[in-house]
C-alpha cells in the first residue's frame, strides 16, 4: 500500500498546504476528502497514512465522523491537527478522551525550545532559539501529552506549543502554531526551516509526515568536503601547506573526508604530495571528462570521456589511488547531454551548485528548491548531487538541512583554504580555518563524514518513499 498523506478541506475550502508539500518532499501521495455534513469518508487503518485537518473541523465533526477518525489512529494511523484554534478558548472533544486543551489569551511567542522527543527529527532535539511568531499555547494537565516544542511568551508563561497524544497503535499530533500565510507556500521548505520565525510553523508538519514516512529513526545527516583543482602538475613545492590543511581537518572533525577533484590531464603532480594526501581521510573525484573545460562545447563527449579513462587509468597505476565514478564538471557547466554519457559509462553522481530559478529552468516547483539532497535521472541510478560554498552554511542553514536529513557538501577552491602556489606571499590566500565552522556544527550533531560517492549510493538506494517522485534528467 502507498503511503498517503490524506487532507480533509473544511467547509471554507482550507487545507495545510504545508503538511501537502512536505508530504510530496517524502514521496507521499497526496490526496483530499471533503467534509460534508459533520462527517468523512472511512479510513483504512495503516501505519502507512496520515490525515491532516484543524480544530475547527474536527468540531464539527458528528459522533460517526469522529469515530472513525479515532479508529484510523486507533489502529496505527497518524493525525495531524493543526489550525482553526482561538485563543483563550477550552476545546473538550479534541483529544478523543476526558482530557481537555485550553489555549491561552495570549499569542505571541518570543523564544522556543524543542525537546528530546523521539518524534522530532534528531538535529532539532534540545535546541532552542529567539524568534517572534504568531503561535497559540496549551494549557495542559496530566500526562497524557508528548511534548515536541514549547514556547515562552510575552507574559512569560512557558507552555507546549506542539505536542502529541499516543492513542492505542497511533499518533495524534497537536499544532498550536498559526497557519502560513498563503504568499509563503512557494518559499523553499529549507529556508522555512532555516529561518526562525518561520520554523516553529513547520516543525509539527515535518515530524508528523516522516512518522508515517519512516518507520526507524534516521540516521544523522551525511558531511563531505570537496576541493576543486588539485592535485595539480605544479604544486611540487606545496606539501607543507596541504599536510597543515589535512591535519587542521582532522583536528576539528574525527574522521573527516575530503575528496580532491582531478583534472585526468594533471597526470604527473608530485609523487610526495600525493602520498601526504593518502596518510589522510581523502578520496579523488573526476574534475572533467579529460580537461578543465567547458563541457558544453565539447563536440564528441564520448571520445573526450575515453580520452580521460586512459589517463585516470595510468594516474591510478602510478600513484595508486582510486577515481570514485563521480563527477566535479569544470566550472559547474555541464548539460543533460554530458550526464547522459556519464550515466552510459557506469558513473553514478556528479556534483555541483543548484540552479538559480531565476535564472535557469528549475525542473522542481519552489518549495523544493535546494530542499533536495539532488536530482535524479529517469533511471533512478544517477545523481545530480547538491554541493555549496561555505557561506551558504549558516548555522540555522545546517540546523534545517539537517532536519531534513539532507547532506551537507561544503566546496571550495584552492584559494580558500591556502592552497594555492605560493599562497604565504599572497594577499588574502586563505585559510586552513575555511571550514571550521561547518565542522564544529558536524561534530556538534554527530554528522557522519562520507565521501562523495558514499553519499551518492546512499542516496539512491534510499527508500522510493523518501525520494522525490519527479525523476529528470538534469
Amino acid at each position: 500500500m502507498a503511503k498517503t498523506c490524506w487532507l480533509i478541506v473544511d467547509r471554507h475550502g482550507n487545507t495545510s498546504l504545508l503538511t501537502a508539500q512536505f508530504a510530496k518532499l517524502r514521496g507521499l501521495k497526496v490526496r483530499l476528502i471533503q467534509e460534508v455534513d459533520g462527517t468523512v469518508p472511512e479510513l483504512e487503518p495503516s501505519s502507512d497514512s496520515l490525515v491532516v485537518t484543524s480544530a475547527l473541523v474536527l468540531e464539527h465533526l458528528n459522533g460517526s465522523g469522529r469515530l472513525r477518525l479515532a479508529s484510523f489512529v486507533l489502529k496505527g494511523g497518524t493525525l495531524y491537527l493543526r489550525g482553526g484554534f482561538c485563543p483563550g478558548k477550552e476545546y473538550p472533544d479534541l483529544t478523543f478522551g476526558a482530557n481537555r486543551i485550553r489555549t491561552l489569551d495570549e499569542c505571541r511567542a518570543t523564544r522556543f525550545y524543542f525537546t528530546r522527543s523521539s518524534l522530532l527529527p534528531k538535529a532539532l532535539q534540545d535546541e532552542s532559539f529567539d524568534a517572534l511568531a504568531v503561535t497559540f499555547g496549551a494549557e495542559l494537565t496530566g500526562n497524557w501529552y508528548e511534548e515536541l516544542m514549547g514556547g515562552v511568551f510575552e507574559s512569560g508563561r512557558v507552555r507546549p506549543i506542539i505536542f502529541a497524544q499516543h492513542l492505542g497503535m497511533g499518533t495524534v499530533f497537536y499544532d498550536l502554531t498559526t497557519l502560513p500565510d498563503e504568499t509563503s507556500q512557494e518559499t523553499p521548505l529549507t529556508t522555512r526551516l532555516a529561518e526562525p520565525s518561520s520554523r516553529p510553523g513547520s516543525v509539527g508538519a515535518l515530524a508528523a509526515v516522516d512518522r508515517v514516512a519512516f518507520k526507524e529513526p534516521r540516521q544523522p545527516s551525511a558531511v563531505g568536503l570537496v576541493i576543486d583543482d588539485r592535485p595539480a602538475n605544479f604544486d611540487y613545492f606545496s606539501t607543507f601547506p596541504l599536510k597543515r590543511l589535512l591535519s587542521h581537518l582532522r583536528s576539528r572533525l574525527s574522521g573527516v573526508h575530503i575528496d580532491f577533484a582531478w583534472v585526468p590531464s594533471d597526470g604527473s603532480p608530485s609523487v610526495k604530495y600525493v602520498e601526504t594526501m593518502k596518510n589522510f581521510e581523502v578520496g579523488f573525484v573526476w574534475h572533467g571528462f579529460a580537461r578543465h573545460v567547458d563541457h558544453r562545447t565539447i563536440a564528441d563527449l564520448v571520445g573526450e570521456l575515453e580520452s580521460g579513462k586512459r589517463m585516470v587509468s595510468a594516474i591510478m597505476e602510478r600513484y595508486g589511488v582510486r577515481f570514485q565514478p563521480v563527477m566535479v564538471f569544470p566550472f559547474e557547466r555541464s548539460n543533460a547531454a554530458a550526464k547522459r554519457v556519464l550515466e552510459e559509462h557506469g558513473f553514478i553522481a556528479c556534483a555541483e551548485a543548484p540552479k538559480n530559478p531565476a535564472l535557469d529552468k528549475d525542473p522542481l516547483p519552489p518549495y523544493l528548491f535546494s530542499s533536495v539532497a539532488g536530482i535524479f535521472s529517469p533511471s533512478g541510478n544517477f545523481v545530480t548531487l547538491y554541493r555549496y560554498p561555505v557561506e551558504y552554511f549558516t548555522a540555522d542553514m545546517m540546523l534545517a538541512r539537517a532536519s531534513l536529513g539532507l547532506p551537507i557538501i561544503a566546496a571550495a577552491h584552492p584559494g580558500d583554504v591556502a592552497l594555492r602556489r605560493l599562497s604565504p606571499l599572497r594577499f588574502n590566500s586563505g585559510s586552513v580555518s575555511h571550514f571550521d565552522f561547518i565542522l564544529d556544527f558536524a561534530a556538534k550533531k554527530g554528522l557522519r563524514p562520507r565521501s562523495l560517492e558514499e553519499i551518492a549510493r546512499e542516496v539512491i538506494e534510499e527508500s522510493p518513499n523518501s525520494r522525490v517522485l519527479a525523476q529528470v534528467s538534469g
